[in-house]
C-alpha cells in the first residue's frame, strides 16, 4: 500500500533481519536517510507512530535539504547533516542556490552572536564555514573566528557537549595551537568519555614515542568501565587486537587483553541474564557481547591464533578452559576457537589440561574467606597502582638505552611486565567469581570448604589433619590447603565414618577413614575485613 508505520517496520525486521540489540543503532542511521530520501515522506514527530510513505514522484534533493534544515523541530545535528548533504549535491555538479544558502546563513547567525553556550556557538561557526566552502562567492565573511570562540573554553569537557565529532575535532586542533604541550594531558583525560571519532582525533595528537604514559592511562580508564562508553571501548579493543598500536604491546600485550575480553564478556552476560544494571547498561552489555564475539572470531579466530603462538602452554590451557566453560558464547564459537588453538599449538592435542582450577566448572564460582578476599583486593590494587606502573617505567627507561635486540634489561623488564599483568588478570578473574563464606555458613556434616578434618590411614592407623580453605588462604606448611586442589577434591563430600581411596601425587593409593569434621572458621580469625587487614599491614 506504499506506507508502513515505524513500529510495524521494527516488528517486521527485528529478529529475522536485524538483531534486537542492533536495532537502535541501525534505526538511527536509517531514520536520517529516510528523512532526506526523495521518494520517501517521513514525519518523525509522531515517534513510533510515524508513517513511512512512498511518494508518487520524487522531490528534489535541494527540497529535502531545505525541509530538514528549516523544520520547526530541527536540531543542530539535523542542520549539520543537511549542509553536508548539500555539499554532496554541489560536488555532484549542481549549482548552489544563492537564496537557499543565504537563508541558511541567516538562520545560523543567532546561534553565533553573543551565545553563552560556547559549544553551540562553535558548531554554528563551523557550519557557517562549511556553507562558505559550498558557495565561497555568495556569502560575506564570518563575524568572528574559531580562535576567538575557543579562547572562551576553560574546560576541555566542553568538547563532549558538541553534537558533531568532526567539529569537536576541529575545536581540539584550535585548542592544541592555543595550549601547546598542555593539550596532550587534557585531551588524554577526555578520551575515555569521547565518542570514537573524537577519540580518534585525540589519539592522532598523541605521539607514539613521547605520550605513551598518557595513552596507556587513558585506555586503562576506558577499560575499567566499558559500559559507560561501549563504542569507544570497542574502537580501542579493535585497534589493540589488530596490531595497529604496536607501540603499546609492552603495556597492553595481547596475552593479557584476550583474558580481559573474556572476563568482560562473562560479566556482561551476568548483567544481561541476572540483572543489576540500568537499562542503558544492559543494552550496552548486549551490544558489546555480540561485537566482541565477532572481534575474537573474525578471520577464523585469527586473534586467538596470534595469541596462542607466544603464550606459555599452561596459560594457553587456562584460556582454552575458560572458552569451553564460557557462558556468553555458543558451541559453534567454542568449537571454532578450540580448533584455532589446536591448529596453532599441536601440543594441545597431546597433553591433558593440568592447570590448577581457579573456578568451579559446575557452578562457575569458588569459595574464600573474608580475610582471603580482602587480601586479594589489596594485592590487585597494589599490582595495578604500584607494581605494574613501576615496571612500565623500567621498560621505558631500558628502551631509552638503545638497541633493544641487545638490551637484556629491556627484555627482562618486559617479561616481568607480562607476568605482572597475568597475576592481575587471575586475581581479577578470581574476585569476579569468588563467594565469601563466614564461620556461620560452614557445613560440618561433610568435608568441604571451611572444614578441618582428621582422617586415618586404614592400613597404618596414622592420622592426618587437614584444613581446607580457598586458594588465597592456602599455606601447606601450616596444614592449610586449597579445597579444590586435585588431591583434596577426592575428600569433598565425605562424612564421618566414610572410607575412601585417594590417589596421591606420586601415583600411589591410600585408603582413609574420616574420623572428625570441624568448623575451621569457628574462631572468627578468618572473618576479618579489609580495614583490619590494612591496619595490620601498616603496623608491620
Amino acid at each position: 500500500q506504499g506506507r508502513i508505520k515505524q513500529a510495524e517496520l521494527k516488528e517486521a525486521l527485528v529478529g529475522s533481519v536485524i538483531p534486537e540489540e542492533e536495532w537502535n543503532e541501525w534505526w538511527s542511521r536509517a531514520r536520517n536517510e529516510l528523512r532526506i530520501d526523495p521518494w520517501i515522506d517521513f514525519d518523525v514527530r509522531r515517534g513510533a507512530h510515524a508513517e513511512i510513505v512512498l511518494r508518487n514522484a520524487p522531490r528534489s534533493a535541494v527540497d529535502e535539504i531545505a525541509e530538514r534544515f528549516f523544520a520547526h523541530d530541527t536540531t543542530m545535528a539535523d542542520r549539520i547533516a543537511a549542509v553536508r548533504k548539500l555539499r554532496e549535491v554541489v560536488r555532484a555538479g549542481a549549482e548552489p542556490e544563492p537564496e537557499l544558502v543565504g537563508r541558511m546563513r541567516e538562520a545560523l547567525l543567532p546561534s553565533l552572536a553573543n551565545n553563552p553556550d560556547v559549544a553551540r556557538a562553535l558548531e554554528a561557526h563551523y557550519l557557517l564555514q562549511d556553507l562558505q566552502s559550498i558557495a565561497p562567492n555568495q556569502l560575506p565573511d564570518l563575524p568572528c573566528d574559531a580562535e576567538a570562540l575557543c579562547a572562551k573554553i576553560e574546560n576541555y569537557e566542553l568538547l563532549l557537549e558538541m553534537e558533531d565529532d568532526e567539529y569537536a575535532a576541529r575545536a581540539l586542533q584550535e585548542l592544541a595551537q592555543r595550549d601547546g604541550d598542555k593539550v596532550f594531558e587534557r585531551a588524554g583525560e577526555l578520551l575515555p568519555r569521547a565518542r570514537p571519532a573524537l577519540a580518534q582525533a585525540i589519539w592522532t595528537l598523541l605521539d607514539p614515542e613521547h605520550h605513551v604514559d598518557i595513552a596507556v592511562r587513558a585506555l586503562r580508564t576506558l577499560m575499567e568501565n566499558p559500559l559507560s562508553n561501549p563504542e569507544t571501548y570497542l574502537w580501542a579493543m579493535r585497534n589493540l587486537t589488530e596490531g595497529k598500536w604496536e607501540h603499546l604491546e609492552d603495556y597492553l600485550p595481547l596475552s593479557s587483553l584476550i583474558f580481559e575480553l573474556f572476563d568482560q564478556m562473562e560479566q556482561w552476560h551476568r548483567l544481561v541474564t541476572i540483572g543489576g544494571g540500568t537499562n542503558e547498561e544492559v543494552a550496552a552489555a548486549k551490544w558489546l557481547i555480540g561485537k566482541v564475539r565477532t572481534l575474537i572470531s573474525g578471520r577464523n579466530f585469527a586473534l586467538l591464533a596470534a595469541v596462542a603462538k607466544e603464550m606459555p602452554l599452561d596459560q594457553l590451557q587456562e584460556l582454552r578452559r575458560i572458552i569451553q566453560l564460557h557462558n556468553a558464547v555458543n558451541d559453534v564459537f567454542r568449537n571454532g576457537a578450540d580448533r584455532a588453538l589446536r591448529l596453532t599449538r599441536r601440543e594441545l592435542e597431546e597433553q591433558t589440561q593440568q592447570t590448577a582450577t581457579v573456578v568451579d566448572p559446575d557452578s562457575g564460582i569458588h569459595y574464600c574467606t573474608k580475610k582471603g578476599h580482602a587480601w586479594a583486593v589489596r594485592e590487585l590494587h597494589e599490582l595495578n597502582t604500584v607494581r605494574i606502573p613501576a615496571n612500565a617505567r623500567e621498560i621505558e627507561k631500558a628502551r631509552s638505552e638503545g638497541d633493544l635486540r641487545e638490551n637484556a634489561g629491556y627484555h627482562g623488564a618486559r617479561e616481568k611486565h607480562v607476568l605482572l599483568l597475568q597475576q592481575a588478570h587471575f586475581l581479577q578473574l578470581g574476585l569476579a567469581t569468588a563467594r565469601v563464606v563466614t564461620r556461620d555458613k560452614v557445613n560440618t556434616e561433610q568435608i568441604g570448604f571451611g572444614t578441618r578434618v582428621i582422617v586415618q590411614d586404614v592400613d597404618s592407623g596414622a592420622e592426618q589433619v587437614y584444613t581446607l580453605l580457598g586458594q588465597w588462604e592456602a599455606k601447606p606448611e601450616e596444614g592449610i590447603y586449597f579445597y579444590k586442589a586435585p588431591l583434596f577434591q577426592q575428600f569433598l563430600g565425605k562424612r564421618v565414618g566414610d572410607e575412601f581411596t585417594v590417589r596421591l601425587p606420586d601415583g600411589t593409593q591410600r585408603r582413609y577413614r574420616v574420623k572428625s569434621i570441624e568448623n575451621a572458621l569457628a574462631s572468627g580469625e578468618w572473618d576479618v575485613g579489609e580495614g583490619v587487614i590494612a591496619e595490620h599491614a601498616a603496623s608491620e
